[in-house]
């Protein structure tokens, strides 16, 4: 790798490093010669950076200058590639990216002499992780550098204050349009006619029997229909909604599905992540679906499924981290698998498991999201692991554990978000902990906790988004606080709230996903609001929703991600809907659907 990385840059609203907050993010073009390339800022994104056969590129930028208050970044980076083998390296950001003005312009990036980290990997292998921490002086940002043709899905965290992260998606010259249509069937030619009745013997005898009538012929299959015509992404528009239409494009089909026939799944729980799905049903196995890089399937490898696949039995209850799982056996013993560079699995360790493994005993609610584990005993209890680097724990550190730890007492619900946690006690008030940038804490503050304050009265039910809250009074009153991008809150606007507003009535439960939500009214109708690119709020479109849309019918539970939804109807029958690309549906394919589709599963 060289030490620096040249960049053409064809800027349209620039006259500050694009560092800068007052730069607005859409309008940033870069170009790498071979193909388009699109920066986008934002917070804690999952992002795709598709290479090819040219060199690959893609950077992070920070919001703060390296003499800010930050003091480090932590990236995730999972690489995959289909059939090449190749080496993804990140390299730190020595000096801000200049931007110019009037036309294309040539700019240079400095990089760091050495990569911060970097991984390989080999042709086949569906996913890799890397995980890499910039600490100490912040640099202006880092530069992931390729000429193997990768595909990166990046997640990137700041431990200090301020930052945002951009990146560079690289658009392919075109895309193979879709199969023609079937060719209309034949139609079946006609049954010949009876025979005449023979005439009438001389003696009286039976005449002999007409002839039968021939045979009509089948009919021609008609041909299939042409090859569609191939895509061809000339333009891409400088506004943040027409990037994720293109995105969409790519991510798959969003035309609507049939349902499948024959569904004859019961359910009981359901549970999702960031790329997989698990179904409980009401005989108490286990099933899951999706990506596997991590082995959070729990069926021994790493291998994807696109149809469900059973890991367990007894099973009463279950719940997804982003790419980790947590499920109580009906003899109330806690399992855990998947990812576990923060020790979020809590056995003592950083090491992912691919096989469920027993953590704890004594169990009754079970809660899970980016790098943390939260678990409650019958006693009443909180338990939590995993990462701590924001006072999610609520112990007044920021110590994160790979084993469990005793946070509070009488507790009767628990939920996590990216990095905070909420917790219902059994007085009915509500408590919460740790990063708190968008007032997702509902304190009326921006000011990070790590202990627990108490937010709410009368509460009944809770659930923790990526950076914003949910939770139900006992009137069935939905409340709501936090970051508030693409509406996912509800009131019609995108601005974030520190102090909870009510949001809905006559509401039972809720499900707090990535950067959209889900709830259910007393009538079992499903509604939805938020982020919408990958069809995941179920109403037939990719259009953000910033009021509530109802989507679904006699609905009895549902669970949100981040790009895909899943929901039980009262006839017990599991249904799937959003992006789809690991198989995380579960119909057996890689179809992305904006439109609800029922589930099969053994």
């Amino acid at each position: 790798m060289n030490s620096s990385l040249r960049l053409f840059a064809g800027l349209v609203l620039a006259s500050a490093p694009i560092w800068a907050k007052s730069v607005p993010v859409s309008q940033r073009v870069v170009r790498d010669g071979s193909a388009s390339l699109v920066g986008w800022a934002g917070s804690d994104k999952d992002l795709l950076v598709t290479g090819s056969s040219q060199p690959s590129t893609a950077w992070l930028e920070f919001d703060k200058a390296p003499d800010s208050t930050a003091t480090s970044v932590h990236l995730d980076i999972f690489v995959r590639t289909a059939s090449q083998s190749g080496t993804l390296a990140v390299y730190a950001l020595t000096q801000p990216i200049q931007t110019l003005e009037n036309g294309t312009q040539i700019g240079e990036i400095s990089l760091s002499a050495q990569p911060a980290g970097q991984v390989t990997i080999s042709a086949g292998t569906s996913e890799k992780l890397v995980s890499i921490a910039v600490s100490g002086k912040l640099p202006y940002g880092v530069a992931l550098a390729s000429n193997d043709g990768l595909v990166a899905r990046i997640s990137a965290k700041e431990s200090g204050v301020g930052a945002h992260l951009g990146y560079t998606l690289q658009i392919a010259d075109g895309l193979t349009g879709p199969v023609g249509p079937q060719g209309p069937a034949g139609s079946l030619g006609a049954t010949g006619s009876t025979g005449a009745q023979g005439p009438k013997g001389d003696s009286g005898a039976r005449g002999a029997a007409g002839v039968q009538g021939q045979q009509g012929i089948q009919g021609i299959q008609g041909p299939t229909g042409p090859q569609g015509p191939t895509a061809n992404i000339a333009v891409l528009q400088s506004t943040v909604d027409s990037l994720r239409t293109s995105n969409a494009a790519l991510l798959g089909d969003n035309s609507k599905l049939q349902v499948l026939a024959g569904i004859s799944a019961t359910g009981l729980s359901i549970a999702a992540g960031q790329s997989h799905s698990l179904f409980l049903k009401s005989d108490g196995s286990l099933w899951s679906t999706g990506f596997n890089g991590q082995g959070q399937l729990g069926d021994g490898t790493n291998t994807s499924r696109s149809t469900p696949v059973q890991i367990a039995t007894s099973v009463k209850a279950v719940t997804a981290g982003l790419f980790h799982n947590l499920f109580i056996k009906t003899d109330g013993s806690l399992w855990a698998n998947g990812y576990n560079s923060y020790g979020q699995l809590g056995d003592g360790t950083t090491a992912n498991k691919t096989t469920p493994i027993q953590v704890a005993t004594s169990v009754k609610a079970i809660a899970a999201n980016r790098g943390t584990s939260l678990f409650l005993k019958n006693d009443g209890s909180l338990w939590a692991s995993g990462d701590n680097s924001d006072g999610q724990f609520g112990d007044g550190t920021t110590i994160s554990k790979s084993t469990p730890v005793r946070i509070a007492t009488s507790v009767k619900a628990i939920s996590a978000g990216n990095s905070h946690s909420l917790f219902l006690k059994t007085d009915g008030s509500l408590w919460a902990t740790g990063s708190n940038d968008y007032g997702q804490l509902g304190d009326g503050t921006t000011t990070t906790k790590t202990a627990p304050i108490q937010i709410a009265t009368s509460v009944k039910a809770i659930s923790a988004g990526s950076y914003h809250s949910l939770f139900i009074k006992t009137d069935g009153s939905l409340w709501a606080a936090g970051n508030n991008d693409y509406g996912k809150l509800g009131d019609g606007t995108t601005t974030p709230k520190s102090i909870p507003f009510k949001v809905a009535t006559s509401v039972k439960a809720i499900s707090a996903g990535n950067d959209y939500n889900m709830f259910l009214k007393t009538d079992g109708s499903l509604w939805t609001m938020g982020y919408n690119a990958g069809g995941q709020l179920g109403d037939g479109t990719t259009i953000d929703r910033s009021t509530p849309v109802q989507v679904a019918t006699s609905v009895k539970t549902m669970a949100a991600a981040t790009f895909h939804s899943l929901f039980i109807k009262t006839d017990g029958t599991f249904w799937t809907v959003g992006f789809n690309s690991n198989g995380q549906l579960g119909d057996g394919t890689t179809n992305t659907t904006s439109t609800p589709i029922g589930i099969d599963i053994p």
